[in-house]
């Protein structure tokens, strides 16, 4: 488990991370992300939100998203294989819902494989819920996704209603 003596940090992802962060990637996804598609996570002008966490100066897991007006669709996370189960998830996932709260967006939006149960538990750990259902989502192998929203703040639909004019 995480003890207090870790040093853990998240700061922004930087090219110099890419090979760290690619490793993890393809150990952990059947279908991993290109570099291409970590260097587009990096651009804030397309909404990308790219940090990485840092156990004593080491990157041992990383987040991706995207800012789409009141969303953040965080698209992609992973901890390393060996520093799995620990709480280090955790801890990213809280600094990502932290910082995705503070730049006003309503709600939070992924797509998890239906087999990852692991991941679905921590998605749900942190409240959120099953909105649909994605078939054929994913490749190698193909399978269904299992979309998850969460809600930032009370009042979502109001808010929005309010915003957009639809009461």
């Amino acid at each position: 488990m995480k003890s207090d003596d870790d040093e853990l940090t998240v700061i922004q992802m930087r090219p110099e991370h890419f090979d760290e962060v690619l490793s993890i990637e393809n150990e952990a996804f059947s279908n991993p992300w290109s570099l291409d598609d970590f260097e587009y996570g990096l651009r804030e002008d397309r909404g990308g939100y790219a940090v990485v966490v840092l156990l004593d100066g080491w990157v041992i897991g990383y987040a991706v998203g995207f800012l789409l007006f009141e969303e953040f669709h965080l698209a992609n996370l992973a901890i390393g294989r060996q520093w799995r189960r620990h709480g280090y998830g955790d801890f990213l996932l809280e600094h990502v819902l932290e910082q995705v709260h503070r730049t006003g967006s309503l709600f939070v939006t992924l797509e998890v494989r239906m087999s990852n149960q692991g991941a679905i538990d921590l998605y749900r750990k942190y409240k959120f819920r099953e909105i649909a259902i994605r078939r054929e989502y994913y490749r190698h192998p193909t399978e269904d996704a299992l979309v998850m929203m969460k809600v930032l703040g009370p009042g979502l639909f109001k808010q929005m209603e309010t915003r957009y004019g639809l009461a």
